[in-house]
């Protein structure tokens, strides 16, 4: 009894502190409460990105996960359901349970209608039931017409509308000034919402300044992962407005005092927490330094060491920061050990499933870019699992996809727990068929892939009085590996394809530490946005922050003989032109000469590099750096600033980002276009053999002049030794 008192009264004053509004003596809880913001969010069925939208006597439940945010509050929710149902289903006993969380939400009887009208259902839903993380089930509990059975039947179907829609009535809740919870409130992980990053400063950025912004960008990209990232930026002049949402300000000390915030000014680099000045029910985190060499040693210290922060205000010591070694990026399958699945996955729950045909198991690979798969069988995988044992021996399988594709089956025998007996191996090249191998297919895997794990049980069959009782469970053991040690590291570029999907070769290195920054034009906010949303890529792609990237604009680079072993990201067609004036253009002309696009009017035009024609035009660029061999240059180019917006928009989209390839993308308003290298070079490690093997094997004509020249050795060789036997005997004889 005193420790369930003791846990009410922590969890009252933990909800005093954190969750609840602020207001005066002489103002309501009421009126306080109204002038708080409140949005409005309306989310498609669609948009949960669900296997299956029906749910029938064989699927009868299906299940919707989405969170809250710790500073906003449900204050009404609505589901309104459209939905088709089989003609078979019995009018009199169907029905539409609705669970949010464990607890009943309503039930709405099923009219076994024309199953081409759509039915519409509205259910309300009390906001107390609401919580950080929140399951909506819905359920069909459905008997059949004419006397036959009923739950078991696959012929009992309802099945929802994508364009259904959960509506949330949400309101902003004021915190607390407290860096306990950071990346809170600016990155919520239980929600599954768009992130949104206002990151400010109060003049224009200097060099450093830029570099904190865009750790902080990484940072919260790595933080975001799968989800989309909008980034902002904005240089608070005099008539500047205040982002209405919560905000990340760079400043030194002596910029403090132009924002007006009630803060006293720290001694050294520390992050403050307070309220925006226009908006009070967001805040504000200030990110500050002696000088901006002293922020940015701030921003470097937040990302890594966020750990023990408390309060309103922290003193952030700089850090003597060590580059990380290649390939260490925490979001990519470790080539020196083995990987298990636990790993691969958020939490063991997405290693389970339940149901007699349950949705797939997913597990995200995400692959080194240039991992060398050349002449290899396949990506071995040590699978283990569990599930429960069929009654009797029949149909029930665990099928293994790979992007999309099937690669092996395994029958369930009445063990309940199997391990592969030969490992599975996720295929790279076709195999010949062999008495212990599964003949597999021939496709190819890329730098993000997806491992699909489905069970399939049969429903059982009894008399129409007979209820199955829907607990078949399968489980992937968390301790299954994918094991890529031996395999080695090597791929040609330029290939803009690894760049879109993995910042590659910029993220070998997962904190930057190799690459650097050109800007045309610090001043510009396209520009510097741009910056901000490549970085923020490359940090969802590794799972690390650049702390060690470089910033600069292409007239202050000066490079060194050490910093010209660097790899470059060019913003700016003006960043390219004077990159080229200075340090040379031969290994780009090379490769626009292979597609006689140089000094093309629709594209690059000769010397000065820039865009000729009239419309709007952006592009992605790859070429080998004039400064050191196989390191390289990615540009990114528009016809103007403003247009970079849709070089942004084709990079963060899966789907057309995949149109990204080759050395140079030209992006139009309508089209996307991609051309391919004619003079690649390589990038990687591989031993002498390895290496000559590979590349002769590129050239089929020469591997034939080759082989008929290794025959016609060998026979002239036999020949040779069977004339001198011929000649010896001929003299024994005489």
């Amino acid at each position: 009894m005193v420790n369930s008192y003791l846990s009410f009264v922590f969890a009252f004053a933990v909800l005093a502190t954190v969750s609840l509004p602020s207001f005066s003596q002489d103002e309501t809880a009421s009126e306080a409460q109204d002038r708080l913001p409140t949005r409005l969010d309306s989310i498609e069925l669609r948009d949960f990105d669900l296997d299956n939208l029906r749910i029938s006597g064989q699927n009868p439940v299906v299940t919707v996960a989405f969170g809250s945010r710790i500073d906003e509050l449900v204050t009404a929710a609505s589901l309104t359901l459209l939905v088709r149902s089989s003609p078979l289903i019995e009018s009199d006993t169907a029905q539409l349970v609705i669970n949010l969380n464990g607890e009943t939400i309503g039930a709405r009887s099923v009219r076994s209608d024309d199953e081409s009208q759509l039915t519409r259902y509205q259910f309300d839903i009390e906001p107390h039931y609401f919580s950080t993380y929140n399951e909506l089930s819905i359920e069909l509990i459905a008997g059949r017409a004419a006397m036959q059975c009923g739950a078991a039947s696959p012929g009992t179907w309802v099945e929802m509308s994508g364009a259904s829609t959960l509506e949330l009535t949400k309101q902003q809740l004021r915190l607390e000034n407290e860096l306990a919870f950071f990346p809170e409130p600016f990155f919520d992980e239980r929600s599954f919402d768009p992130v949104q990053l206002n990151l400010l400063t109060p003049e224009q950025p200097s060099s450093s300044k830029a570099e904190a912004m865009a750790m902080v960008a990484g940072y919260f990209g790595a933080q975001a992962d799968w989800r989309d990232l909008d980034i902002t930026y904005t240089a608070l002049n005099d008539d500047a407005e205040w982002p209405e949402y919560h905000s990340i300000v760079f400043a030194t000390h002596a910029e403090l005092d132009q924002l007006g915030l009630p803060v006293e000014t720290p001694d050294a680099g520390a992050v403050l927490m307070t309220d925006n000045p226009q908006h009070p029910a967001y805040k504000v985190m200030l990110v500050t330094g002696s000088d901006d060499s002293e922020v940015k040693q701030t921003a470097q210290s937040l990302v890594l060491t966020r750990a023990g922060l408390s309060g309103d205000q922290a003193d952030l010591r700089p850090q003597t920061i060590d580059p990380r070694q290649p390939y260490a990026a925490p979001n990519w399958v470790s080539t020196q050990r083995r990987v298990s699945f636990s790993e691969l996955v958020s939490h063991p729950s997405e290693l389970q499933r339940e149901g007699y045909r349950p949705a797939p198991i997913n597990v995200g690979l995400r692959l080194p870019p240039d991992l060398f798969t050349w002449q290899r069988y396949g990506i071995p995988i040590d699978l283990r699992f569990r599930y429960t044992p069929p009654v009797q021996a029949d149909e029930s399988r665990l099928r293994v996809f790979i992007n999309g594709q099937f690669t092996q089956a395994y029958t369930l025998n009445q063990s309940g727990r199997q391990s592969s007996t030969e490992r599975v191996r996720i295929p790279l090249v076709s195999d010949i068929n062999d008495a212990n191998r599964l003949q597999l297919p021939a496709f190819q895997l890329s730098t993000i892939n997806n491992l699909s794990l489905e069970y399939s049980f049969p429903r059982p069959i009894g008399g129409c009085d007979y209820e199955p009782a829907n607990n078949t469970m399968g489980v992937i053991d968390g301790n299954s590996t994918i094991d890529l040690r031996g395999y080695h590291h090597y791929t040609a570029l330029p290939n803009l394809h690894l760049f879109a999907k993995a910042g590659f070769p910029f993220t070998r290195y997962d904190d930057l530490s190799q690459s650097v920054f050109l800007l045309g034009d610090l001043t510009s906010s396209e520009q510097m946005i741009t910056l901000l949303d490549t970085v923020a890529h490359m940090g969802a792609s590794t799972g690390y922050p650049g702390v060690l990237l470089q910033v600069s604009t292409i007239d202050d680079y000066q490079p060194d003989t050490k910093r010209a072993e660097k790899d470059f990201v060019l913003i700016s067609h003006y960043a390219l032109q004077q990159f080229s004036n200075r340090f040379g253009q031969n290994t780009l002309q090379r490769q626009l000469r292979g597609q006689q696009l140089a000094g093309h009017p629709d594209t690059l035009s000769g010397a000065d590099l820039t865009f000729t024609s009239d419309g709007p035009g952006a592009a992605f660029l790859a070429f080998e750096s004039p400064l050191s061999d196989e390191r390289s240059v990615v540009a990114l180019l528009a016809s103007e600033d403003e247009y970079l917006s849709r070089l942004r928009q084709v990079l963060t989209s899966a789907e057309l980002s995949d149109q990204i390839d080759g050395f140079l993308t030209m992006l139009t308003p309508s089209r996307i276009v991609s051309y391919e290298p004619r003079s690649p070079y390589y990038v990687g490690e591989l031993s002498w053999w390895n290496r000559m093997t590979y590349h002769v094997a590129q050239h089929p004509v020469v591997v034939v002049f080759f082989a008929l020249l290794a025959v016609i050795l060998i026979a002239l060789m036999v020949y040779a030794g069977l004339a001198r036997i011929a000649q010896k005997r001929q003299a024994a004889n005489s």
